[in-house]
């Protein structure tokens, strides 16, 4: 155990050999907390402390608990199997496996998963004749789950309702739990809840295991909500010994029920507190935490402490200002390109964002480019469900015998209509010999009726309007759109945010083709999607994840995107006065990065199918001098990060290779070079495009131009494609 200890710093040493009494570990970003939990408990039983039996470890992932009980395993060279180190959940479970009898349950209830809950939802909202359009299910999984967690039970909430519609929530909420009871079954919360009741409740089953477990140990404490809070100190509440890890910098999951007052007020909660700050970094270079430093000492909500490397300084961190997002995406992949070409893998590189639905351009720009990419935390663009979703209505509006694309969109959203249903159609096809669509013109089923009305409806308008109005179009009329909103859910607004991205697609699509048609359009996905089924899923490919999945991981070079206000931070987060917690989610976004750190923002980025300007993330000019801001057409580093310095007007496009890689829409467009009329095109000239009308060409960038249009603002377009011509 002495050559354990040789390996650790001072503060990771004190921490371990600490034993009596409440311990805050506070540990910044890459400062070894992981090795310093695992040898305090090895330390702990090699040296007579406590037995396995008697230390308590409780972890927020499975793999977390199993990398902290085969460490401890490889420490003392035994079997550690029976100890209880585990998640939340999976430590409630235990107990409750044991006692859930007090609590008014068999100990052999039944847990629910989502689906289970969905159904249940369903079953309450029939009883109450509620139209579950109006009363989403979703909406109660997640209301009923914030309120078990506040440790608020129906009647409670019901007191404190002042409208109809949360005192009907506080019914539905009420019978769920009754029903919950009836079929001797819990969720996941309730088993959280249960498990804190029973210790309440239970003064012999409470002192039993306070008796048992001498040591308490809660990793990520920052994470933990009021439940979880409550059960550790129930476990702990009799030797005191608890020590909990985390870093209040790091508590980036408030909207989901975190609440970081529970590791900033630990030193109140318990009486003599020993703390000990973590805040030698192992994983970053000088700069890059220079870089997180400068932006977290802006938060008021934290416990001062200052990571230090002994790292070498390394490159200095950049924030590169691109004109537009495909801009953006574009330096992404060539500043990848050019790395890999000095040796880097695709594996050493990591593209954080703020939100899912930016990870669309940037897919896009890696297929043409050849560079291979995985999404973590997500789905493909092309592969999530609304994305889906509207592909095949497009699809089926551009082939009615399409089948498949039928099956898919008849009852998304929710109309009502079954296999059954479904079946006769088919049935209708073979005894008649008539086409699909004809099938559904004559059935008289009345849903499958009002589906080909709307079907109908939009059909007749589809070669007279552009793809963004046929998107509009679809969503209305099918009511896909209403129905999102009417979940209001967290997973809904982020299934909205992604079919807003899928109609900004569409209209740089318009920008940029002339006459595209829907089956052009069809044909040019098809392509993108069946290259990124080709690609290889192996391990050494880019890593795509937003800025909360990444939390806990490191890559060598890390592209943090979209650093502008209204994105990062997001417009939620500003309106609603919630910047603390977006600063620790910049704070934890820059510590992934061990070697390279590059951010970029574009300065037009479209937004609900708005061209807009963006304003740059404030969190760029809290790092002051630690974030250098270059433009990217810019020849010239600007030492100072004042934005409005950063030139904009002259090129810098260097041809690495990306003149030399075919655009795969040139095939379907069926042109290889500008027209004539297009080639000497230069700034200063006016010109007119099919949809933004006349306007002034601002400067020419290879291929791009950029355009000034008195309605409809500064556009960038490619000179192949858009749909222009220069007028005298």
């Amino acid at each position: 155990m002495n050559n354990i200890l040789d390996r650790l710093n001072a503060s990771q040493r004190e921490a371990v050999l600490y034993n009596s009494g409440p311990l805050l570990i506070m540990a910044g970003a890459g400062s070894g907390k992981t090795r310093v939990v695992t040898y305090k408990i090895a330390y702990l039983i090699e040296n007579g402390f406590a037995s396995e039996n008697e230390i308590l470890a409780i972890t927020f992932t499975n793999k977390a608990a199993k990398e902290m009980k085969d460490r401890v395993a490889s420490f003392l060279n035994k079997d550690v199997s029976p100890m209880w180190i585990g998640t939340f959940h999976s430590i409630a479970l235990r107990l409750l496996r044991r006692h859930a009898n007090l609590v008014g349950y068999t100990n052999s209830f039944t847990i629910y998963d989502r689906d289970n809950q969905i159904t249940l939802i369903k079953d309450i909202l029939k009883e109450l004749e509620l139209d579950p359009k109006t009363y989403v299910p979703s909406y109660f999984i997640a209301l009923i789950s914030n309120l078990k967690m506040r440790n608020m039970d129906a009647d409670e909430y019901e007191s404190i309702s002042d409208s109809y519609r949360k005192k009907t929530d506080a019914e539905v909420y009420r019978r769920y739990q009754k029903k919950m009871l009836e079929y001797d079954a819990m969720d996941f919360d309730d088993m959280i809840v249960n498990c804190v009741r029973l210790l309440e409740e239970n003064e012999d089953v409470r002192q039993i295991y306070q008796e048992r477990f001498k040591y308490v140990f809660v990793d990520e404490y920052q994470d933990t909500n009021f439940m979880q809070y409550k059960m550790a100190k129930l476990f702990s509440d009799l030797y005191k010994n608890i020590c909990v890890v985390g870093d209040a910098d790091q508590s980036i999951y408030g909207w989901r029920g975190a609440d970081i007052r529970n590791i900033l007020n630990f030193e109140k909660d318990y009486k003599n507190v020993k703390t000990i700050l973590l805040e030698q970094n192992y994983r970053s270079t000088k700069n890059i935490l220079k870089a997180a430093n400068k932006v977290i000492k802006n938060n008021d909500e934290r416990k001062e402490k200052n990571l230090w490397t002994d790292n070498q300084d390394g490159d200095d961190v950049y924030c590169y200002i691109t004109q537009s997002n495909v801009e953006e995406s574009y330096f992404v992949a060539q500043k990848i390109k050019e790395l890999l070409d000095e040796g880097y893998k695709e594996s050493d590189f990591a593209i954080l964002y703020r939100t899912n639905a930016q990870s669309r351009s940037f897919e896009d720009m890696f297929l043409k480019f050849g560079i291979k990419y995985n999404i973590v935390g997500g789905v493909k663009f092309y592969d999530r469900k609304e994305i889906k979703d509207i592909l095949a209505y497009f699809k089926f509006l551009d082939n009615t015998n399409d089948f498949i694309s039928l099956k898919r969109i008849i009852n998304t959203p929710k109309r009502g209509i079954g296999d059954k249903s479904i079946e006769s159609i088919t049935g209708d096809m073979i005894s008649k010999n008539i086409s699909l669509y004809d099938a559904l013109s004559i059935s008289t089923n009345k849903k499958i009726k009002e589906f080909f009305e709307v079907i109908e409806s939009i059909k007749k308008l589809k070669d007279n309007v552009t793809l963004s109005e046929l998107y509009d179009l679809v969503l209305d009329r099918t009511d896909y759109l209403n129905a999102l909103e009417r979940e209001n859910t967290v997973e809904a607004r982020t299934r909205i945010e992604n079919l807003d991205e899928f109609r900004n697609l569409l209209l740089d699509y318009e920008d940029n083709y002339d006459n595209i048609t829907l089956k052009d359009f069809l044909g040019e996905i098809s392509l993108l999607t069946d290259l990124d089924k080709t690609e290889d899923k192996g391990g050494d490919a880019v890593t795509m994840i937003t800025m909360h999945s990444a939390k806990g991981l490191e890559y060598n070079i890390v592209f943090i995107v979209g650093m502008e206000d209204g994105l990062f931070p997001s417009e939620r987060a500003i309106e609603e006065g919630s910047l603390e917690e977006e600063r620790r989610l910049c704070y934890v976004a820059l510590t992934r990065a061990m070697k390279k750190l590059f951010l970029s923002l574009a300065k037009e980025r479209r937004v609900y199918g708005q061209s807009i300007i963006s304003k740059p993330s404030r969190f760029i000019d809290e790092a002051e001098d630690a974030i250098k801001v270059v433009s990217y057409r810019s020849d010239k580093f600007d030492e100072r990060p004042i934005l409005e310095n950063a030139s904009l007007n002259k090129s810098i496009y260097k041809e690495r290779g990306f003149d030399k890689t075919v655009s795969r829409f040139k095939s379907y467009v069926g042109t290889d070079s500008a027209p004539s009329d297009k080639k000497d095109i230069k700034a200063g000239d006016k010109i007119k495009h099919k949809a933004f009308g006349e306007g002034m060409v601002v400067s020419v960038n290879g291929k791009n131009l950029t355009i000034s249009f008195p309605n409809k603002g500064i556009k960038i377009l490619n000179i192949d494609f858009a749909p222009i011509k220069r007028i005298d």
